[in-house]
């Protein structure tokens, strides 16, 4: 067996058992997730050229803290906050977490099939130059995902460089329209075309994040 072959279906099984019932969220972070990103290692050096930190925060009866830092192609995981400025800190309510987990446990076969995909090269690295305007942004993003749960929503918040004092831009989507674009009948445009992507709050920091990144994105 070749080690790219080999590299799936290390990958598979490691998505097998993320999605099965029991899995604990530090199991996931700090065992699984790191074989999940070895088929990506080689486009992970291509997209992220200098050292990036996300944390995530799972806030719970006792909150969960991970620093999760990418560096040359490779993936190192750390409990608790080993880094003093994380680039991206991502909270989420632990049943949230695992509310999400649910629904993508529906989508087994989408998600085995982007273990095997391979993302178009960008037009040039995230730099640490372009990492440091993206933080300057000080903004936030909070992601509703409707009617998740049987007794309320989902939610999500990602912060690009610490406080996100400067703009927050809240994006909410109903479940059955998310589940569209995951089998391919629609795509997040024709969602927000539709009204069915709604955006609010600080619109204008969308404008923003895609002025900073335009010049990485393929096709730009």
């Amino acid at each position: 067996m070749s080690d790219s072959v080999q590299v799936q279906v290390e990958a598979r099984r490691a998505l097998e058992r993320a999605l099965a019932p029991g899995v604990t969220a530090d199991d996931l972070m700090m065992n699984l997730l790191p074989v999940l990103h070895r088929p990506h290692a080689r486009a992970s050096r291509l997209w992220v050229a200098a050292p990036v930190t996300i944390r995530i925060n799972l806030q719970g009866t006792v909150d969960e803290i991970w620093d999760v830092t990418l560096r040359d192609g490779e993936i190192s995981v750390a409990r608790g906050t080993v880094v003093q400025s994380p680039f991206l800190i991502l909270t989420v309510g632990a049943s949230d977490w695992y509310g999400v987990k649910a629904f993508l446990e529906a989508f087994e076969d989408e998600l085995g099939n982007l273990l095997q995909w391979n993302p178009p090269p960008p037009r040039r690295p995230l730099d640490a130059a372009t990492i440091a305007a993206l933080a300057s942004l000080d903004a936030g993003l909070d992601f509703v995902l409707h009617d998740l749960f049987s007794d309320g929503d989902a939610r999500a918040s990602l912060t690009i460089g610490g406080t996100a004092q400067r703009g927050t831009v809240r994006i909410a989507a109903d479940t059955g329209d998310l589940e569209d674009v995951l089998d391919g009948v629609t795509s997040p445009l024709e969602l927000w075309r539709d009204g069915r992507l709604r955006i609010s709050g600080d619109t204008g920091l969308l404008a923003r994040l895609g002025t900073v990144l335009a010049p990485i994105l393929p096709g730009h």
